[in-house]
């Protein structure tokens, strides 16, 4: 009969903590700090008639007074934070999921310096005579990511 590991190293009838479980602890750990930025809006956005849901690892907050004046003052449909999604409406969040899925992924990368990051792609594309949101290469990446995914989409059906 073999002899079970007991030490720290991995035997063979010990498993080690799969990888993807530390990725994604390090992506919501990363991202966390704008994801708390968000959060600051749900209890309130709630209170004023918002759902919320949890959608592909992300919470999506949607409708109510308080998201439809925000957005509507801001100029926004969608609007993401770490892994808080705002919108004005669920339609506007069904629309536009797959484009702010994208944006989740930008924060899992940058991290909280996401938000110093994408104001300043859209100040750097002012500067070089271009659009501060077309030209935002953030918002590039989220417009063929979401168009990406609407083509994969077509393709199954």
């Amino acid at each position: 009969m073999a002899e079970r590991h007991t030490g720290t190293a991995v035997g063979e009838d010990q498993v080690a903590p799969p990888r993807r479980a530390w990725h994604a602890v390090w992506r919501y750990g990363w991202a966390a700090p704008a994801s708390v930025l968000g959060l600051m809006f749900v209890v309130p956005a709630l209170l004023f008639g918002a759902r919320a849901k949890h959608v592909a690892g992300t919470l999506e907050v949607s409708g109510g007074g308080l998201c439809h004046v925000i957005a509507r003052q801001a100029g926004f449909d969608a609007i993401t934070l770490g892994h808080v999604i705002l919108g004005r409406h669920h339609r506007d969040l069904a629309r536009l999921r797959c484009h702010e899925q994208v944006h989740v992924r930008q924060y899992e990368r940058f991290g909280v310096l996401m938000l110093l990051l994408y104001p300043l792609a859209g100040v750097w594309a002012l500067l070089r005579g271009r659009r501060a949101y077309w030209d935002n290469p953030f918002e590039r990446q989220a417009r063929y990511g979401e168009a990406l995914a609407r083509r994969s989409e077509r393709n199954t059906i």
